[in-house]
């Protein structure tokens, strides 16, 4: 009599996760550690980001309020008009990121961080759903 042949599962999926941050040794940092339990994709700017949602859809974005001239506030509200449910977790040194995170209902990490903390916030924004769209404690 032969044995059944176990059916093998699929690997779960893994979360896609946009890292947006203009300082290099920051951005690649986020992707490596974020890298060993998340695919990770990176942009540099918001045209950057832009262009990377066109063509992938994420379940995360860690996102820097300060980009170079631009701000990160302004793709937080395309992705709030968008309707996007992608978590968004800030991660900023500026005095204007407390606010920004408030006034959208998003994670943020102050810098400088430990990415353990990066990494922890990720995975509870991705957790409970936590998007600008849905909000935990809408304000």
């Amino acid at each position: 009599m032969a044995l059944p042949v176990p059916r093998s599962e699929p690997p779960p999926r893994r979360p896609v996760v946009l890292v947006v941050e203009d300082d290099e040794p920051t951005r690649e940092a986020l992707a490596d550690a974020l890298g060993e339990s998340h695919t990770v994709l990176c942009a540099r700017d918001v045209e950057d980001a832009r262009s990377q949602l066109a063509r992938v859809e994420v379940d995360a974005v860690v996102l820097d309020v300060m980009l170079g001239q631009r701000s990160g506030e302004e793709l937080l509200e395309e992705l709030t008009r968008r309707g996007s449910s992608a978590a968004v977790i800030l991660v900023s040194g500026s005095r204007t990121g407390p606010k920004v995170a408030r006034d959208y209902g998003v994670a943020l990490v102050p810098k400088p961080f430990d990415l353990d903390n990066v990494i922890a916030a990720v995975d509870v924004a991705l957790e409970l759903g936590i998007s600008p769209t849905r909000r935990l404690h809408p304000t």
